[in-house]
Formats: structure tokens, C-alpha cells, sequence
């Protein structure tokens, strides 16, 4: 009898080891069902040992379960979604019973990377608002930011006008009005800035958010913690000019109180920079790799290069299919994205909304003409901002005279100074042109448009949409302009002051000054109130969304890039 259990015991050892073996080498999950001849073995091995083991045969009943358990988990999976190449394969075969979390993901017989699916899921599409306190706490350190920068600039203003040296009442009245338009964009400018990068500061990645990036060596990390603390001193350094103009303005008047708006201002200043810079540098960083990721893609398929090309291709029609909405368009498509409870359905429509509405015409955007437009807006840009050479350089000089009383301070060291504090506000500068020469391009693009479809008859109720729309925003540039007008006429102050205008460069140089300090007030206001207006449209939450994918896609591991791009792929077929 004992010979008959142990040679059964070892018999039924042996298979199971195999199976564990089969199981654990294979890539692919293996349907069991009735007829396949290993299940009828299994059986009748069962059936035997029960006769001869008899009353013992309950000791091994869990294990048989167990075996019968497996094979329903097989039978539940699908072989397809399983793909091969994938270094780690995710089995969502595993554990079903216990973690339901892949099962919520599962849909279409297709299975995206279940980390990616869990960031998208709970850091973009149900992310948690944020607390009364962060909120409370953000609005107020923008309104004294805001309000501290626009007083510096009001009483620029304010004293510019009174140079004039009117009789009477008039002068007063005078000077408050043009110094409270001067600093409008410059409030709002500091609101915005200050908002943001609190937002930014609070703000941490959450575990999702770092489960999907690629992970960088010791190098690397040394790298960046060294370029945020050069880039932190760059930014101090440009913030120093604000504050030394905030305290030739209000130390006569309000003595040591000058900290009251000084300190919010070289925060302010210091925040724009730090905010800037990097936007600027990842922009060209961007546009320089994606032509060499588009060439070693074409080399070699499969690589990380063609995958991050794919993807950013794929992400540039889904914007412009988006943008193409009308908006009953718009609005019928938010709708279906909102009441749609699949994770995996709301991704696909965001990385793929030709599947869900029909469009006709779709405006490319992204044409050669538009980016060479922001291209030459932003180097005009900056250009105009180093017409403050001089100003800047008196800045730094009177600056350090205060804070080295004794003798003359070096003239290398601010020289260094000067031009470290202007090539970080270039960053603003550039940002900021780019910005509103593009508008401009879009505004006489669309007018050159309409002109040519004036005969196309549209519905009434189309028409009248368009109509209110158009007008918000023809109202929203006109303030943007009229304020940015405003703001930007002091340049010619300091070119009265530092330039002979009876040379052509002095007068170039000019006009691009006033083209620069336009852009950044025009560029402040016209976001702001564009913000306002976007507020209401149903595009702006699915393109922020986009957005946010976007921006993450160079930062992603290999395994969350590979599977991103094959889901889009399975999407055209």
C-alpha cells in the first residue's frame, strides 16, 4: 500500500514540476479545455489515486483545485493579448481573484501597459482637485506678487508723465491713468507667474507618475541637479535688477518698507526665469532630435527613436482633428468622452478621436510657414530686450556701490553680471514673441481664409456660434493690444536716454525694443483673458489632457514608450 503512495506521490511530483516548468518558459498563455489529452491524463491520474488512496485521497483534493483553478484562469485568457518581444510581459493571468486592478483594464482583447493605463488613469483622467488651503495659499501669494510688480510699474509710469510737468489737476490725473496702463500687463504678468510656479512647486509626482519613466544612472541625476542650480543662480542674478528698481523708486518714499513689494518682486523675476528657461531649452531640444529620431527610426524599426517619432505624429493629428471640431462637434465628442467608463476607451479617444466623430476638413496647424513665423517673433524678441544693455549695466553698477561702499567694483564683474541677467531674460522674451507672432499669423491666416470662403453658405445657428466666438477673442486681442501698446511706449525713455536715433541700427534697434516689450505685455494679458474665454470651450479639457501626454513622452521607460506605440498601431488596424 505504502509502495502504491509513494510511487503515485512521485508520479504526481514529476508532472506537476513539468507543468510548472512549461508554464513559467512559455510566452504565451495556453488554453486548456476539455479534450486536450494532458486534462483527460490529469483526470484519470486523479481518478486513480482516489480508488487506491481511498480515505487519504482528501489530502490531496487542495492541490487538484488548485491545478483545476489554473486552468480556468487559462481558459479566461486570451492568447493574443500577450505580446511577444515584450522583455517582461505583464501576466494578467495572475492572481485575478485577488487584484481586480487588471481586470478593470482589460478591453477589446488588447491589454496596454498596465503602469501606463494606471498613471493615465488616476494622474490625467481622475485626478484629485486640489485643497481649499494649496488653492487659497496660491491665489493669495499671486495677488502680492501681482500687486507688488504693478506698483514698481505704475509709478514708472506715473513719473514718466510727470516729466511733462503739466499745470493743475491734469497732470495728476494724467499720470495715474497712463501709470495704472502701464502696470496692468505687469500685474497680471506677476499673478500668472507667481500662480504657476507655487502650483509647480507643490506639486510632486505621484508613484504612477514615476513607475513609468525611464530610469536615469547616477551620472544623469548629477547632471540635472547641477544645471537647476545654475540655472537657480541665473535666475537670482536677473531677478537683482527688479529689486534694485524697486528700491530707487520706493526707498524715498516709504524708506526701509521697500522690502514690502522688493522681496515679491525678485521672486516674481527669479520664478519667470526658472520657469522659462527650461521651457525654452526643452522647445529647441525637441525640434533639434525629433528630424534625428525621425532619420534612425527610418534605420531601424523598432527602436526607441521610431517609437517616440510614431507617437509624436500621431499625437500632432489627433490635436489638429480635435482643433477641426465645430462646436456641436466638440460638444458631442466631451460628452461621449465623460460618460464613457472604460479607461482603456477614454485613451483611445484622446490618442485617437478619428474613431469616434467624422471631420471633413482638418487644419494642419504645425505648417513650416507658422513655426518660421514664432521663429523669427522670437529673435526679434530677443534682440529688442538688448537694447537695455546699457540700463542694465548702470543697474548692476549702482548696485554694487551700495553694497561695496569702498571702493570702485570690479568692471568684469559686472559685465557678468549684466550679460548673465540679460540671457536669462531672454528666455521670457523669446517665449513671449514667439507666442504673439504666431497669433499674428494665425489672425491674418484666418482673415485671408475667410475672405476666400465668404461664398460657402453655412447653417444660421453655425454662423452665429462663430460670430460670438470670433468677437471674444477680437475683443480679448484688442485689449491685449491697446495695454501692450501702453506698456511697451516707455521704451522710448530709455532709448532717448542710451541711443542717437539719427543712426538707421539705433532706430532698427528701436523697433525692436518696442516689438519686444509689446510681445511680453500683449503675450501676459491675451493669455490670461484667452484662458478665461477657453474656460467654456469642451476642446480645453481634452487637449489639456493630450497635452500632458505629450510632454511626458521623452521621459518614458522603454516598456511604457514600446506599448504606447502599439496601441496606437493596433488603432489603424
Amino acid at each position: 500500500m505504502f509502495k502504491n503512495i509513494i510511487c503515485y506521490l512521485t508520479i504526481f511530483s514529476i508532472f506537476n514540476c513539468q507543468t510548472a516548468h512549461c508554464g513559467q518558459g512559455s510566452s504565451r498563455a495556453r488554453i486548456v479545455n476539455e479534450e486536450d489529452p494532458l486534462v483527460n491524463k490529469r483526470v484519470s491520474l486523479k481518478k486513480s489515486i482516489q480508488e487506491d488512496l481511498g480515505d487519504h485521497a482528501s489530502t490531496f483534493q487542495g492541490t487538484f483545485d488548485l491545478e483545476k483553478g489554473n486552468s480556468s484562469q487559462a481558459e479566461s485568457s486570451d492568447p493574443e493579448n500577450v505580446r511577444l518581444g515584450d522583455p517582461s510581459p505583464i501576466d494578467f493571468t495572475r492572481d485575478l481573484e485577488k487584484d481586480d486592478s487588471t481586470a478593470k483594464y482589460q478591453e477589446d482583447n488588447f491589454r496596454l501597459n498596465l503602469k501606463l493605463i494606471e498613471w493615465v488613469d488616476q494622474d490625467i483622467l481622475n485626478s484629485p482637485p486640489p485643497s481649499k488651503c494649496r488653492k487659497y495659499t496660491i491665489l493669495g501669494v499671486g495677488i502680492y506678487s501681482g500687486a507688488s510688480r504693478g506698483a514698481v510699474y505704475f509709478m514708472l509710469g506715473y513719473d514718466l508723465i510727470g516729466r511733462a510737468k503739466l499745470q493743475g489737476p491734469g497732470n495728476i490725473v494724467l499720470s495715474t491713468i497712463y501709470g495704472t496702463g502701464v502696470a496692468a500687463p505687469m500685474t497680471i504678468l506677476g499673478l500668472e507667474t507667481s500662480g504657476d510656479f507655487i502650483n509647480k512647486l507643490l506639486k510632486k509626482k505621484s508613484i504612477k507618475e514615476k513607475g513609468i519613466e525611464l530610469q536615469r544612472g547616477k551620472i544623469i541625476k548629477g547632471i540635472e541637479v547641477g544645471a537647476k542650480i545654475i540655472l537657480v543662480i541665473t535666475s537670482l542674478i536677473s531677478a537683482s535688477t527688479i529689486t534694485y528698481l524697486t528700491y530707487y523708486e520706493c526707498h524715498n518714499l516709504i524708506s526701509w518698507f521697500w522690502l514690502v513689494p522688493g522681496v515679491p518682486n525678485f521672486y516674481t523675476r527669479a520664478a519667470m526665469d526658472y520657469d522659462a528657461i527650461p521651457i525654452v531649452s526643452k522647445t529647441i531640444y525637441c525640434e533639434i532630435r525629433r528630424p534625428i529620431d525621425r532619420c534612425i527610426g527610418r534605420n531601424y524599426p523598432g527602436s526607441r527613436n521610431e517609437a517616440l517619432t510614431f507617437i509624436k505624429d500621431k499625437l500632432e493629428d489627433a490635436r489638429d482633428y480635435i482643433l477641426a471640431f465645430n462646436n456641436e462637434q466638440a460638444d458631442n465628442f466631451l460628452t461621449h468622452f465623460l460618460n464613457t467608463d472604460s479607461v482603456i476607451g477614454k485613451i483611445r479617444m484622446l490618442l485617437k478621436p478619428q474613431l469616434f466623430e467624422e471631420v471633413i476638413n482638418v487644419k494642419k496647424v504645425n505648417t513650416w510657414s507658422r513655426k518660421l513665423s514664432g521663429l523669427a517673433g522670437g529673435a526679434i524678441g530677443v534682440v529688442g530686450l538688448w537694447v537695455y544693455l546699457p540700463a542694465t549695466k548702470d543697474g548692476f553698477k549702482a548696485l554694487l556701490s551700495n553694497l561695496f561702499s569702498s571702493g570702485e567694483p570690479w568692471p568684469q564683474l559686472i559685465d557678468g553680471l549684466t550679460y548673465t541677467a540679460l540671457l536669462s531674460a531672454s528666455s521670457i522674451m523669446s517665449l513671449a514673441s514667439a507666442s504673439s507672432a504666431t497669433k499674428f499669423f494665425d489672425s491674418i491666416v484666418g482673415l485671408i481664409s475667410k475672405c476666400k470662403n465668404r461664398h460657402i453658405q453655412e447653417p444660421t445657428s453655425f454662423k452665429k456660434k462663430c460670430c460670438t466666438i470670433q468677437k471674444k477673442r477680437a475683443g480679448a486681442a484688442l485689449i491685449a493690444s491697446i495695454l501692450a501698446l501702453w506698456n511697451a511706449s516707455q521704451t522710448i525713455e530709455v532709448a532717448l536716454d542710451f541711443m542717437n536715433l539719427n543712426k538707421i541700427s539705433s532706430q532698427l534697434a528701436l523697433a525692436a525694443s518696442l516689438f519686444s516689450f509689446f510681445s511680453l505685455s500683449f503675450w501676459s494679458v491675451d493669455e490670461k483673458l484667452l484662458k478665461i474665454l477657453k474656460s467654456s470651450d469642451p476642446r480645453t479639457p481634452i487637449l489639456g489632457k493630450m497635452e500632458t501626454i505629450d510632454k511626458k513622452i521623452y521621459e518614458m521607460s522603454d516598456e511604457s514608450l514600446q506599448s504606447l506605440r502599439d496601441f496606437l498601431s493596433e488603432q489603424e488596424d
